[in-house]
């Protein structure tokens, strides 16, 4: 039958465009496999644990920004999917989750039923943007309406949507199509924003993760007003960050110290705000769709409610109407780029080897990050020339999350070169994912940092409390050649030096697949948090120090 919850809900998949399914099975799923069979358009990619599942799910969203959904059975396969899911809400990646359920009549009682939790919900629904539980068949048509257009409206965020396992055969009418539901822009506000930009001696454009939707009107803003554009990690590639007037990192943090109006373009303004300070000659203007984020913390003088590909083009045209000489910031711009980037350069063999996976990879490549040391330099270090063109974990800082996030977005971006950049202790989280690699031939090239410790960990346990105080960073690892070809990947090791990675590099790409390059680092690569971890210079800072940008 094609009426039933499983084929409804199917058939909704479809519809929004999604045509993969990270997912594993379980019992208490299976009449939904059962419909997904009749579903060609919807390819299942099965994962060898619960968190690639929605790993998978959040690189493909975040890289393509196109709605993705990701498949597992309750309890332990809910939790353990939980990472990856609030990884989706932490960077607002748009990712459905499909839960499964026990029979409806058995859920909370604790009879100790297979997968049991007291309330599931309560631990999806803290992380989901919106979520319903399936309990009953003349209700599911609207709430299967309800998730996916709260998939499709306003800013982007994962969904969930739970159903017992005897209700997937139910029958049930047909859902209304959803309809994407966007707040409407504010013009008094659009305006008293081009006020205050209009008359700013010193303007700056932050950009966040939500500012991807509108590359061209950033570029066109940014070219009317003359002023640094930034962004710290998520917003990286918004504005492509070979322009004249791209700044990161240190150079950005310098602008702020004497900066008179900031322009927020899709971003929490977190960092900014807690970190670098606030003060009264400081004016925020902030533009989010997500009305959570919207003036949080209370310094925002103008806060816009609205998706930026719809807010930005409104300021603009305002914009157009009341500016009139501009501070000219290029030069500036160009002198505190070089100044700073002669420090930065000093982070060898960092420096280097970011370049080399700039060059190698190309302008259209995308850069998935870990936590590891070159992963940490590559927010400051490494210029990002494409929207989603660069890939992370957000406040989340999953550590684990790399190498499945990039297979997931190579397989929602053919054709890109993609690589991934972990350490040895986060590569192991999810290193079985090579075996999902190779049974669906994904092209994506994972690059291995291999120091045989938690090496962050173990650094700042020497800088706090001295050398002889390390404790519980030391790893004993496969050999990580052998371990990648044992699953029938390609694998190679570098040899020494940035040239020894770009040939590594190369012949990964060349052979295509799969594939793993370790960098053996049997010297510490220099401290990246020098320049991350920047004073605060407006105001009193507010953040404590390992607050993460």
């Amino acid at each position: 039958m094609s009426d039933t919850i499983a084929h409804r809900l199917c058939q909704q998949i479809a519809a929004a465009g999604i045509d993969t399914l990270y997912c594993l099975p379980g019992v208490q799923n299976d009449d939904f496999y059962n419909a997904l069979v009749d579903y060609a358009d919807i390819t299942p990619v099965s994962t060898r644990h619960e968190q690639a599942c929605s790993y998978m799910a959040a690189g493909a969203a975040l890289a393509s920004g196109a709605p993705q959904a990701y498949c597992v059975v309750p309890g332990q396969g809910v939790l353990n999917a939980a990472a990856g899911h609030s990884t989706a809400f932490a960077t607002a990646a748009p990712v459905l989750a499909i839960h499964g359920q026990n029979k409806a009549e058995f859920i909370g009682q604790m009879h100790g039923q297979l997968h049991e939790l007291p309330d599931q919900m309560a631990v999806v629904a803290q992380i989901s943007k919106h979520a319903e539980a399936l309990r009953d068949p003349a209700a599911a048509p609207a709430q299967i309406t309800a998730v996916m257009e709260a998939l499709i409206s306003g800013h982007t965020a994962p969904v969930s949507i739970e159903c017992p396992l005897d209700l997937w055969i139910a029958e049930c009418a047909a859902p209304a199509a959803p309809e994407a539901r966007h707040p409407e822009v504010d013009l008094d506000a659009i305006n008293r924003a081009a006020d205050l930009l209009a008359n700013a001696k010193a303007p700056m454009i932050v950009l966040g993760g939500g500012a991807h939707g509108a590359p061209e009107a950033i570029a066109e803003l940014a070219a009317m007003l003359k002023v640094p554009v930034s962004a710290l990690r998520q917003g990286k590639g918004a504005y492509d960050e070979g322009q004249p007037l791209a700044v990161m990192g240190p150079a950005a943090h310098e602008f702020w110290k004497t900066t008179d109006v900031a322009l927020g373009i899709g971003t929490r303004f977190m960092w900014h705000e807690m970190v670098w300070g606030v003060d009264d000659d400081l004016a925020l203007i902030q533009i989010n769709a997500d009305p959570g984020e919207i003036n949080r913390r209370g310094n925002v003088e103008v806060p816009i409610l609205a998706r930026v590909e719809e807010a930005l083009p409104l300021l603009i045209d305002a914009l157009a109407r009341k500016l009139g000489p501009v501070n000219d910031q290029t030069e500036r711009v160009a002198e505190v780029k070089a100044r700073t980037n002669a420090e930065i350069s000093k982070l060898q063999p960092t420096w280097d080897d970011l370049m080399v996976i700039r060059q190698v990879i190309g302008e259209d490549g995308i850069f998935v990050d870990d936590l590891t040391q070159v992963a940490y330099a590559a927010r400051y270090i490494f210029p990002v020339h494409r929207p989603r063109g660069y890939v992370c974990a957000g406040y989340a800082g999953t550590l684990g999350w790399g190498m499945p996030a990039g297979l997931g977005a190579a397989l929602a971006m053919p054709g890109k070169r993609i690589v991934t950049v972990q350490g040895d202790g986060g590569f192991l989280y999810g290193a079985s994912e090579i075996a999902t690699a190779v049974k669906h031939r994904i092209d994506h090239v994972t690059l291995v940092y291999n120091d045989n410790a938690y090496g962050n960990v173990q650094r700042i346990q020497e800088t706090r409390f001295g050398h002889n105080r390390t404790i519980a960073t030391d790893l004993v690892n496969p050999d990580i050649v052998k371990f990648a070809e044992s699953f029938g990947a390609f694998a190679v090791r570098a040899q020494p030096g940035s040239e020894g990675l770009r040939v590594a590099l190369e012949e990964a790409f060349r052979v295509g697949g799969p594939a793993i390059v370790e960098v053996p680092t049997p010297e510490r690569y220099p401290d990246p948090w020098k320049h991350i971890f920047l004073p605060t210079v407006r105001g009193e800072p507010k953040a404590p120090l390992l607050a993460n940008p």
